[in-house]
């Protein structure tokens, strides 16, 4: 199973064998950059995820993370969501982290993300 990023305008899409999993959409507005997530956030996906991310921290932008499109969460991806604030952390910028569904915030709370991430 191969991932494929395709990137079309301002959203970055990823497919696994020709079926969309996960997609970005990055706005930006002076020093932060808000990215709408949709699909589900699988292990398969997490390094091209935190390449995308860690290279925003890189350059010193707050991260804002708008989940309301997100169907799934595995457990092993809150490993990129710490690595993630721990990175942002070093430079003095922010990670928020918005609008949870349900099923989501439940996964944050099972596995302590909830105390090491701001979620609003």
């Amino acid at each position: 199973m191969s991932l494929v990023r395709k990137i079309e305008d301002d959203v970055i899409t990823f497919f696994q064998d020709d079926e969309e999993i996960l997609w970005l959409k990055e706005t930006l507005k002076e020093d932060t950059v808000t990215i709408a997530i949709g699909g589900s956030l699988i292990s398969e996906t997490k390094n091209a995820f935190l390449d995308e991310l860690l290279a925003l921290v890189s350059v010193g932008m707050n991260l804002e993370l708008d989940m309301k499109e997100v169907k799934h969460v595995s457990a092993g991806f809150m490993q990129v969501l710490i690595r993630v604030e721990l990175e942002i952390e070093k430079i003095n910028k922010q990670m928020k982290i918005r609008h949870l569904t349900p099923e989501v915030e439940n996964i944050f709370e099972k596995t302590g993300a909830m105390d090491l991430l701001l979620v609003e």
